[in-house]
């Protein structure tokens, strides 16, 4: 489970890598996390903000997360909001 951590992990990618080899058969990789979300009517301006904000305190938000996630995973569930 990567709880509110992966925006904060430099080498995110590796640690995502690293957590799902060590995942048995089936196993699940749980992942809550802040994001940005372009897709859902969230201005520029908002965007911005909020990644100004949050890279106070060393959080970067950027939408690669999620497709990294999705494009290693296979979804079971998602939400946003």
């Amino acid at each position: 489970t990567f709880s509110y951590a992966l925006v904060m992990i430099p080498e995110w990618k590796k640690a995502v890598d690293h957590a799902l080899r060590l995942l048995r058969p089936n196993g699940h990789l749980g992942v809550c996390d802040f994001t940005v979300l372009p897709e859902q009517g969230q201005s520029g301006v908002m965007q911005s903000f909020w990644k100004k904000t949050f890279a106070s305190d060393h959080v970067i938000l950027s939408t690669e997360h999620r497709e990294y996630l999705k494009a290693v995973t296979k979804e079971v569930y998602e939400e946003t909001g």
